[in-house]
């Protein structure tokens, strides 16, 4: 595609040695598959501003259970091909991960479940669906337990709420 523009009619080659001279000498900067000049930032529009800020905010509140995009985008009257360039955005920032279409996860989450896996490996040889299923529980219920901690902190049982129960106790 950048042959496409000023490249045209050039030979691909040398399309491909003056890219690679400029990035080389720093001059520009690739990111993935985009280019870019050292200093340039992308800027959001003021409403595209407020929109991350509440996409930003619906992620880091579902933590390891987000909410899907449509739950994110209904409530605010938006479809995502209104709010696509802004997921772009907070995915190029590391700040979301695509899981699939309609699925993101916030990135610490998803940096936490892989240095939990790098972790699993350390004693394991192979990793299976069921242990899958339990490093992701696990990250699930860390995240619940922090929740329930710091939301019962002021609890008269020194911080654990009445209804709490070990996990996997049965209520009777």
């Amino acid at each position: 595609a950048l042959s496409a523009g000023w490249g045209r009619g050039l030979h691909p080659k040398l399309v491909h040695f003056i890219v690679e001279r400029l990035l080389k000498s720093g001059e520009l900067v690739a990111e993935g598959d985009v280019l870019r000049l050292p200093g340039h930032k992308v800027s959001l529009a003021s409403d595209q501003e407020g929109l991350r800020a509440r996409i930003r905010a619906a992620y880091a509140e579902g933590g390891s259970s987000p909410p899907n995009v449509k739950d994110v985008l209904d409530p605010l009257g938006l479809e995502f091909k209104a709010a696509a360039a802004v997921f772009k955005l907070l995915q190029d920032a590391g700040e979301l991960v695509k899981v699939k279409d309609g699925l993101y996860f916030p990135g610490p989450v998803m940096a936490d479940l892989k240095a939990r896996v790098a972790a699993w490996f350390d004693t394991h040889d192979d990793l299976d669906p069921a242990g899958f299923k339990e490093l992701s529980f696990a990250q699930v219920r860390d995240s619940a337990a922090g929740i329930l901690r710091q939301g019962t902190r002021d609890h008269p049982r020194g911080g654990q709420a009445a209804t709490e129960r070990p996990l996997g106790a049965v209520s009777k």
